[in-house]
């Protein structure tokens, strides 16, 4: 996983981040409070797989498994479960994106 994640800091310009997030396989949202996440809807406008835990208004946004996975709140193990399978299995990552309208 170390060479899979990327922690860009800080980025001041919104199109720099625009352009980061345009790079991203998938988003991974680890809150363990968390109210409605716009962040987490941005990133499946954008056809990203999102990956977060069952916590707050998650679980209202969307259905498990369909437009995100949702771990245990709290489970970190289950959570870097569904990481490893969106990076090591292609076709996990391929059938995510397909019917979702992309953005790019």
């Amino acid at each position: 996983m170390v060479n899979n994640v990327i922690i860009g800091g800080y980025i001041q310009k919104r199109e720099d981040l625009f352009r980061k997030v345009l790079e991203a396989k998938i988003y991974v949202l680890p809150t363990l409070i968390e109210g409605l996440a716009t962040s987490a809807i941005e990133a499946m406008l954008l056809g990203l797989p999102v990956i977060t835990y069952a916590t707050g208004g998650m679980p209202f946004l969307n259905k498990d498994g369909e437009n995100v996975l949702m771990a245990p709140t709290g489970d970190i193990d289950f959570l870097v479960l569904y990481m490893k399978k969106m990076l090591i299995i292609p076709s996990m990552l391929k059938n995510w994106q397909k019917g979702v309208k992309i953005l790019r």
